[in-house]
Formats: structure tokens, C-alpha cells, sequence
């Protein structure tokens, strides 16, 4: 129960940090697309 529960948190804290990084990433892919 405790494990799962560890995983489980986990998870939602790399979830939660890719949505907060993934525009930032989308958004430096787009400039370097439009510079070339």
C-alpha cells in the first residue's frame, strides 16, 4: 500500500513537472524552426 502510494506520487510529480516544462520546450522548438 505504502509503495504504491510512493509510486503514485511520484508519478503525478513528473507529470506535473513535464506540463510545466513541455510549453517552455515547444515554445524554444518553435523559435529554432522559424530562425532557420
Amino acid at each position: 500500500m505504502d509503495l504504491r502510494w510512493k509510486r503514485y506520487s511520484v508519478t503525478k510529480g513528473v507529470l506535473f513537472r513535464m506540463s510545466f516544462f513541455l510549453p517552455i520546450v515547444i515554445e524554444k522548438l518553435e523559435r529554432r524552426r522559424e530562425l532557420q
